[in-house]
């Protein structure tokens, strides 16, 4: 590494973020459910989902005090005391945020597999030169039409996977039939689970689903854990 590398490494690793927290769990959604995950949940989302169960990392008054301000190095380095090879970076909305710094140094470890999650509204540009180690994971939260993400680039992209979860109940424009032939490795009608109750779905509601699609739940909530 010469002299201009290594200073832009340091600039990297320098990178502030606000961080809402960081805990370790199993990844309890999309086709990377069921394996133990170090999660860093990045403040900030420019939507106000109704449904939303991470409200504290949302722009409102008074939720200023739910993040702290870390640095690339800090992250890592809890990502690293954790011992886990495979890291979730969710929000909010994390793509809001330039992330390549972040990445950049995750992605030295060749066997780090980082999990996106996001709502679709946001470019993935940013995400291309990364893509092979990149476990992708989009909820719409608006109509396909909408969306900002090219889905060429996700055709063409080499992401380790792409997950597509629609929320349901979902609203007439998001639905699994809007998104059926969306370029996908795994698609599901993701149950949102609210504490207490439970979410009905009619059998007709199973029989319309796009052909090899999946009913998701939200397995960490099931097991009473973050």
């Amino acid at each position: 590494m010469n002299n201009k590398e290594l200073k832009t490494m340091e600039d990297k690793i320098e990178k502030l973020y606000n961080v809402n927290e960081m805990f370790v769990s199993i990844q309890g959604e999309g086709s990377m459910m069921g394996i133990m995950c170090t999660f860093i949940r990045l403040f900030g989302c420019n939507l106000s989902c109704e449904y939303c169960d991470t409200k504290k990392s949302l722009w409102r008054a008074g939720y200023e005090s739910q993040y702290k301000t870390m640095n690339v190095k800090a992250i890592v380095e809890q990502v690293t005391d954790a011992g886990l090879v495979y890291v979730t970076i969710t929000g909010g909305e994390p793509l809001l945020w330039d992330l390549d710094p972040l990445l950049t140094v995750l992605c030295q470890n060749p066997h780090m597999l980082v999990g996106i999650e996001t709502n679709g509204t946001q470019s993935i540009q940013q995400l291309l030169p990364f893509a092979p180690q990149i476990a992708l994971s989009i909820s719409p939260k608006v109509p396909r039409e909408s969306m900002e993400i090219d889905e060429l680039s996700l055709q063409e992209g080499g992401f380790q996977s792409i997950s597509l979860k629609i929320p349901y109940p979902y609203t007439q424009d998001i639905s699994a039939q809007s998104f059926s032939s969306y370029p996908a490795t795994w698609r599901s009608l993701h149950l949102i689970q609210r504490p207490g109750e439970a979410t009905e779905m009619p059998l007709t509601e199973l029989l319309s689903l796009p052909p090899m699609w999946r009913v998701g739940i939200q397995l960490h909530k099931m097991l009473h854990l973050k």
